[in-house]
């Protein structure tokens, strides 16, 4: 017992350092140094959503099946009542269950009993105050019965190894974070990086100007959102797509409206080799002003709403006020093909007509892309 309990008290002190292996060997450990067979480590939110977790000789199917069965359920596992327990303090399945629960939770008691995770030790700790708290649980099977003295000894033993190797890792991801921000700053680049939950991990100086000034961006519950409604629906859809685990898209572009002018937002997911903690930078948001060439804006449009390049000239021509017929003679196409032309422009950019066309346009790019 005290071999492994020293083994993976040293791996909690190479934890912040190491590969995901290297987190999930220490998990490894925590489970055989308590007399366990599997372990989890959950990590919550203030609002005590799930951030993310860790597990170890824990099947994904099983997982996937819990995950699904909690659906639209919050409350279906009892054991999350740990987390109203002390930091700290250890709590065992009979401390938080009674049998009343037992009756309430039978469809997840009968699971658990499924996956012989039947009992659990459990000890719930915040490494950094008012952020996020872990829960941290080592799996027995219930004829097991309760943990022993030495087991919960070395439980919370390890869940303050836990603790310290986390707010290690968070200390070197602020580090890093700072660096990058400086870096940023020297280039006088407006940026955020932004952790995996949409909430800015580091902002430059520029970027920070931006955001304070509300016009463009704002924080919702400390998550970036768009200031103007109608950018709201572009920037979360992008954000969904980047900040996926994996990423779902290798970069996106939003449109932030303002009564000001437009702004863009390229938000571009960053390489890790390490599995992200909540506080993680895994995204870079670049802000920029409107456009400044008529070639620039040519392919922005283009990769905000799909438009070929001919239907990107045509659309900034509409835009500068050119009259069908004028531009008919321009591409030297008949006034029929033009207009066939603007009605799937107006289908990709969801509008009418040629005049809100023109608006949108205006609006997304400002007028300086005019050469």
């Amino acid at each position: 017992m005290t071999s492994l309990l020293e083994r993976a008290t040293r791996s909690l002190l190479d934890a912040p350092f190491a590969e995901p292996e290297g987190w999930s060997d220490a998990l490894g450990l925590t489970a055989e140094a308590t007399g366990a067979w599997g372990a989890q480590l959950i990590a919550f939110s203030p609002r005590t959503e799930i951030l993310w977790e860790w597990w170890h000789n824990i099947s994904p199917d099983v997982i996937a099946e819990f995950e699904a069965r909690m659906t639209g359920a919050p409350d279906w596992n009892p054991r999350a009542r740990a987390l109203l327990r002390p930091s700290m303090a250890i709590t065992q399945d009979e401390d938080i269950i009674s049998d009343e629960g037992r009756r309430r939770y039978a469809d997840c008691l009968e699971f658990l009993d499924r996956v012989e995770a039947s009992h659990a030790g459990l000890v719930n700790f915040a490494p950094v105050p008012d952020e996020a708290r872990f829960l941290l649980a080592v799996l027995h099977d219930r004829r097991a019965g309760r943990l022993s003295d030495d087991d919960v000894a070395a439980l919370g033993r390890l869940a303050r190894g836990w603790s310290s190797a986390l707010r290690t890792r968070f200390r070197l991801e602020d580090h890093g974070a700072a660096l990058a921000v400086g870096a940023l700053d020297v280039a006088d680049f407006p940026a955020l990086l932004i952790d995996r939950s949409g909430r800015p991990v580091a902002v430059s100086a520029q970027a920070h100007r931006a955001l304070s000034s509300g016009r463009h961006l704002c924080l919702r519950h400390g998550v970036l959102a768009a200031a103007d409604p109608r950018s709201e629906a572009g920037l979360r859809t992008a954000l969904e797509a980047v900040l996926a685990d994996p990423p779902r898209s290798a970069g996106e572009t939003v449109v932030l409206e303002a009564a000001e002018g437009a702004l863009l937002a390229e938000v571009t997911p960053l390489p890790h080799r390490r599995r992200p903690t909540h506080r993680t930078a895994v995204a870079l948001m670049a802000l920029k002003p409107r456009v400044g060439s008529r070639r620039t804006a040519g392919l922005l449009l283009q990769r905000l709403h799909g438009l070929s390049q001919a239907e990107a000239e045509i659309a900034l021509h509409i835009a500068s006020g050119m009259a069908v017929r004028d531009l008919a003679d321009l591409r030297d196409v008949s006034v029929g093909t033009l207009r066939g032309q603007l009605k799937s422009i107006f289908a990709k950019c969801a509008v009418a007509s040629q005049a809100q066309l023109a608006i949108h346009i205006l609006r997304t790019l400002g007028s300086r892309w005019q050469d």
